[in-house]
């Protein structure tokens, strides 16, 4: 994870360097944004109260800022049982192309994280889909790492490319020498994919995604 963190670094320091034309800058804009989700279910078995259940599957809060429309940050965290799940810095070039790093869903697949969960038609994801971050990213589709990602000027063709830990794991800063699960602290992982949205089709979608694990946790593939 040393590339990762020295990669972590450069953008930092290149986005803040790009940052610096704010400075003098009289008409800087600084936009604020708070929002949320709250998602309930109820499960019932024919007429048997004693098999009635309620309970609140999502509490989300969310808080975005932007700057000048170039620099953007969204911190999300779960308050059902307090936890941060987002933590993402973006810079946009143009509207084109832009970086992000952080704590996100990156490239992977749509029936992942990639699909809002204020969107899917149930408060629960496919099974398939549950059962394939858990064995990749993690269970909540989301890792640290390097995003970048390229639009067609139309919006209909996108393309990501997503360096992260492999892992879902906080182990920006690798512990070689002390920690006993050193095989799964070292390398980076990669995924890949293209996004296809036709306008003249409405509601098409067609895409691909490919994804490689790091050095050690030779397992993971997609």
């Amino acid at each position: 994870m040393k590339l990762f963190t020295r990669l972590s670094v450069i953008l930092l320091f290149a986005c803040l360097l790009s940052g610096s034309m704010f400075a003098g800058d009289e008409d800087m804009k600084v936009e604020h944004k708070v929002g949320g989700t709250v998602q309930s279910w109820v499960s019932y078995q024919a007429a048997d109260s004693a098999f009635l259940g309620f309970g609140l599957r999502r509490v989300r809060a969310r808080w975005y800022v932007t700057i000048n429309s170039k620099f953007k940050t969204m911190v999300q965290a779960e308050l059902t049982d307090p936890k941060l799940l987002d933590a993402r810095l973006e810079y946009h070039f143009s509207k084109q192309f832009n970086v992000r790093m952080g704590r996100f869903v990156g490239a992977g697949v749509r029936g992942g994280g990639l699909t809002s969960h204020s969107q899917i038609d149930i408060v629960e994801r496919p099974r398939v889909a549950n059962y394939w971050a858990a064995r990749t990213i993690g269970s909540d589709f989301r890792d640290y790492g390097v995003q970048a990602e390229a639009k067609s000027a139309t919006g209909e063709y996108a393309g990501r490319v997503f360096f992260h830990n492999g892992s879902g794991a906080a182990n920006v800063i690798s512990h070689e020498r002390t920690s006993p699960r050193e095989a799964q602290l070292r390398g980076i992982a990669a995924d890949v994919m293209v996004i296809a949205a036709p306008k003249s089709v409405e509601g098409l979608e067609v895409g691909g995604h490919f994804g490689v694990g790091n050095k050690d946790v030779k397992e993971w593939t997609s």
